[in-house]
């Protein structure tokens, strides 16, 4: 009796499990949006906001600020799950050498992204930064097996040109030792002359005088 009625309660369950699955299906994920089956054309902008071509700094500091936009068919993929429609890098190179590298800050950084980046100890004369943007979309592969994604790149890039001429401190003049010291020699002298004058002068007197009262 007891395996008669537990045989007919894994029954009746199956029955049911059977008929809530053709009537209340279950719902696939809508959030997911797929890569693609094209590469998207889209890319992001670049604008330089600082420095500006031909500047002139009196630092030896130069503040560089950029702007990236991403396309608005961008957005939809940054709205729902992975994966993303594309991305980017961002390099800096100061004269000529790289200098830094900036990343996508993901959705928080949509449709804008500001970046400052600081350029310290230049020397005097001509420099150049460019700054060059790496950007990619991601596409289906359909084969060999799908699912697998390909990347689609575009590079974006600008140079400026600037010139650095810092004003360096000013020496202190240091002080001309001829003025001071002939001053003092002069009037030492002139002083010793007059001494040495009155003397003759009052000794030509006094022999004058003894002379004259001689009988």
């Amino acid at each position: 009796m007891k395996k008669t009625a537990l045989a007919s309660c894994m029954l009746v369950l199956l029955i049911v499990n059977t008929l809530l699955f053709f009537i209340c299906p279950v719902q696939a994920d809508t959030s997911y949006i797929p890569y693609p089956n094209e590469p998207s054309q889209e890319f992001p902008t670049l604008k330089i906001n600082s420095p500006i071509n031909a500047e002139v700094f009196t630092t030896t500091t130069a503040q560089v600020n950029i702007t990236i936009s991403k396309p608005e068919s961008w957005n939809v993929y940054w709205l729902t799950t992975m994966p993303v429609i594309g991305s980017y890098l961002v390099d800096i190179y100061l004269d000529g050498s790289f200098h830094s590298q900036l990343v996508d800050p993901g959705s928080s950084g949509f449709p804008n992204a500001n970046y400052f980046v600081y350029l310290n100890k230049l020397g005097r004369g001509g420099h150049s930064v460019k700054i060059e943007v790496e950007a990619f979309t991601f596409y289906n592969d359909p084969s060999p097996e799908p699912g697998d994604y390909l990347l689609y790149p575009k590079n974006i890039s600008e140079t400026i040109h600037f010139t650095v001429n810092a004003d360096l401190p000013t020496p202190t003049p240091s002080p001309e030792p001829t003025t001071k010291s002939e001053f003092p020699i002069l009037l030492l002298v002139a002083g010793y002359g007059t001494v040495i004058a009155v003397v003759v002068v009052l000794l030509y007197c006094f022999n004058k005088h003894f002379k004259d009262k001689r009988p």
